[in-house]
């Protein structure tokens, strides 16, 4: 479990990408990493993920999307994480939960209850 003692969500500013941020991160010694871009157009959604996800295999770090199952399915990303209470994760629960590629969906913050579900 040591590679998953710290998640980093991205985030920008003024100075950072979404890109640098999860590079700066990884750098650092983080192995999880959350692509998080609440307000992004599909298409630099994508664009992003496949860079992120590109940086996190370079260092064997596990990549989570957040909140769009649709597009951790279609690039194979790690995992997608759905907030408890979002509409998606309720659909997914109890027997219906899919997999995405090696990591079930993620309906909690709590580390344990995804590592518990994890392949």
């Amino acid at each position: 479990m040591s590679n998953y003692q710290l998640q980093f969500i991205t985030h920008f500013t003024d100075r950072y990408s979404y890109i640098d941020s999860a590079r700066i991160a990884l750098e650092g010694g983080c192995r999880w990493i959350q692509l998080r871009m609440k307000e992004a157009s599909e298409e630099l959604f994508e664009e992003t993920a496949l860079a992120v996800q590109s940086m996190c295999r370079e260092h064997g770090a596990t990549f989570i999307i957040d909140d769009n199952v649709h597009l951790a399915k279609r690039i194979s990303a790690d995992g997608v994480h759905l907030g408890k209470r979002d509409a998606a994760c309720r659909s997914h629960r109890d027997g219906e939960l899919a997999k995405v590629s090696n990591c079930y969906f993620i309906c909690s913050n709590k580390l344990h209850q995804c590592l518990a579900r994890h392949g």
